[in-house]
C-alpha cells in the first residue's frame, strides 16, 4: 500500500501580514489661542495642537478676541469648513482672513444649508473680510462633476462677508455657490473679479460690488435681495443665463448692463 505525501500549504506570518492604509479621519479643531496672534501657522492656537487644521477638518473660529483680529494663513491651507463667530447676536469676532498670495481650499462635496461649506455668525457691525482666494475641489483630478457649496450667514451683521479675493472651482468641475442667511441683516458682497463659479441666491442679501465680479458663470435668483452695485458705476454684464424663482428682488445701478438670456 502506497502512501501518498499530500502537499502541504505553509503560510508565513509574513505571507498573512495583510496592509491596511490608514484614513485620516476628519475632526473638528477649534481656535483656542484666545488673544495670541492670528498666526494660522502656529500649532499653539489650535486644540489639535502640535497639529494644525488638515484636509477633511471642520475649522471653528470663535470670539478668541473683543476687537478685530487678522488671521494670516501663511501658507495655502486645505480643510472641509470654516465656522465663524459664536452664537448668533452675542459675537465679537471681526476677522480678516489674510494673506492675498495664499489660497483656502475647501474640499467638500456634500455641504447643505444645515452643514455648509462656511458660516459665519458674527454680530452687528462685526464683518469677515477674505483677501485669499477661496478654491472648490472635489479632491478629484480624474472625475468631473457637479457641485454646490454653501454659504451661510446665522449672524444678524449689517458688515456681512466680503471676499475680496477670487472664488474657483476645481479644473473640470462645475461649482455653484448658493448663499442664504437666517437673519434680516447679513449679507454677502463680492468685491473681485476670475470667479470661476455659477451663482444662486436662495435668501441672502448678495451685493457684487466689482465690474465683471459675476464672471462667466449662470445666476440664479431663487430668493433674497441682489444687487449690481459698482462703486465706479461702469458696466457690469451677466454673460450667462439669469433665471428667476420665487420671491427675488434684483436691484441694479443706472449703469448696470444685463446680458444673456433670462428664465423664469
Amino acid at each position: 500500500m502506497s502512501i501518498l505525501n499530500a502537499p502541504r500549504l505553509v503560510l508565513s506570518a509574513a505571507a498573512m501580514a495583510v496592509t491596511i492604509p490608514l484614513v485620516s479621519q476628519a475632526a473638528l479643531v477649534t481656535w483656542d489661542g484666545s488673544n495670541a496672534n492670528g498666526n494660522w501657522g502656529e500649532s499653539a492656537n489650535w486644540d489639535s495642537d502640535p497639529a494644525l487644521p488638515a484636509t477633511g477638518d471642520d475649522v471653528r473660529i470663535g470670539n478668541f478676541a473683543t476687537s478685530g483680529r487678522t488671521i494670516t494663513l501663511q501658507a495655502d491651507r486645505t480643510i472641509k469648513s470654516l465656522d465663524l463667530g459664536d452664537s448668533p447676536g452675542a459675537g465679537s469676532l471681526t476677522a480678516t482672513v489674510n494673506s492675498s498670495a495664499d489660497t483656502l481650499t475647501f474640499i467638500n462635496t456634500t455641504s447643505s444649508t444645515a452643514a455648509p461649506v462656511y458660516t459665519s455668525r458674527t454680530s452687528d457691525g462685526r464683518p469677515v473680510h477674505f483677501s485669499p482666494g477661496l478654491v472648490l475641489s472635489d479632491n478629484d483630478a480624474g472625475t468631473n462633476g457637479s457641485y454646490t457649496a454653501h454659504f451661510r450667514e446665522l449672524g444678524n451683521s449689517s458688515g456681512g462677508t466680503n471676499f475680496n479675493g477670487a472664488i474657483t472651482g476645481s479644473a473640470g468641475d462645475t461649482w455653484t455657490v448658493e448663499f442664504t442667511k437666517a437673519s434680516a441683516r447679513s449679507a454677502f458682497r463680492i468685491f473681485n473679479t476670475g470667479n470661476t463659479v455659477n451663482w444662486r441666491n436662495t435668501s441672502a442679501d448678495l451685493s457684487f460690488s466689482a465690474t465683471g465680479a459675476v464672471g462667466s458663470g449662470s445666476l440664479t435668483l431663487n430668493g433674497g435681495i441682489t444687487t449690481f452695485d459698482t462703486a465706479d458705476h461702469y458696466t457690469t454684464a451677466v454673460g450667462n443665463a439669469t433665471s428667476f424663482s420665487n420671491n427675488s428682488q434684483i436691484n441694479v445701478n443706472s449703469n448696470t448692463r444685463l446680458n444673456g438670456t433670462f428664465n423664469q
